[in-house]
């Protein structure tokens, strides 16, 4: 079963999202490197929304978490543009900083930290799916 919060698309607000996380991750009995992992997902997926999903208003932002068996499930659900972040080409980390491009690294990151992550548009709303292991 989904935990649920809904918040407004704004930076500042990932603070509440935070806090929300940190009480259910530890209402799962997950803290260390796990609880570390999701907590750094959620946060460059949640400011990725706030800053590039809704570029004319501020929209909303749903994010679902879920422990089933083994697994963590951390979802993210907007109504802005339609991105699939899975589409862009893992940034080559072998560059120095100066010579990489921008942008990527943030989804790259989340790619390496978790199980799973998948992209969908459904309903008009973008849904990412973070999975992780619990093991």
């Amino acid at each position: 079963m989904y935990k649920t919060i809904e918040l407004k698309a704004l930076t500042d607000n990932y603070a509440s999202l935070s806090e929300w996380l940190e009480g259910i991750i530890a209402s799962f009995g997950i803290s260390g490197k796990l609880a570390n992992k999701i907590n750094v997902c959620s946060e460059e997926i949640f400011v990725n929304i706030a800053s590039y999903a809704y570029p004319e208003e501020t929209g909303q932002v749903k994010v679902l978490l879920s422990k089933e068996g083994n697994e963590i499930i951390l979802k993210f659900e907007d109504e802005g543009f339609e991105y699939n972040p899975l589409q862009k080409e893992d940034p080559d980390i072998t560059l120095s900083y100066d010579k990489r491009p921008i942008g990527g690294l943030g989804i790259f990151m989340v790619k390496e930290m978790s199980k799973n992550v998948e992209y969908e548009r459904k309903n008009n709303k973008n849904i990412l799916t973070i999975t992780f292991n619990t093991d």
